[in-house]
């Protein structure tokens, strides 16, 4: 469930994003995911504004906004609920915002199927 609650986040956030200031040749947000040894990666990207340099290293702050109406709590929250999964979350912006997200792959051995 707390996974669940970091993409609906990510995903609601591009999307606030791109219909706040849409791009010329229309809003893209992407959702993808891939193996990187013994990690997965999600990504959550889209090609709005991207984030300013000077915010940046700010976002994952508690209370710190730049929505008009946000709390300063989604990405904070979404960074304590990953690293709860001994993963990471990293933020960069080039042609748009992009997070990502690092998890360890866990092996299962089948027993309570």
């Amino acid at each position: 469930m707390a996974f669940q609650q970091v993409l609906h986040n990510l995903l609601r956030n591009g999307a606030d994003a791109l219909m706040a200031d849409p791009p010329e040749g229309g809003p893209r947000l992407s959702l993808s995911a891939r193996l990187e040894g013994r990690w997965v990666e999600i990504t959550v990207k889209d090609n709005g504004a991207g984030i300013p340099a000077a915010v940046l290293p700010r976002i994952f702050e508690p209370f710190f906004t730049t929505k008009t109406e946000g709390m300063g709590l989604g990405l904070p929250l979404s960074a304590r609920l990953i690293e709860q999964m001994e993963g990471t979350i990293s933020a960069t912006s080039d042609h748009g915002a992009q997070f990502t997200i690092r998890l360890p792959l866990r092996a299962t051995s089948g027993e309570g199927r």
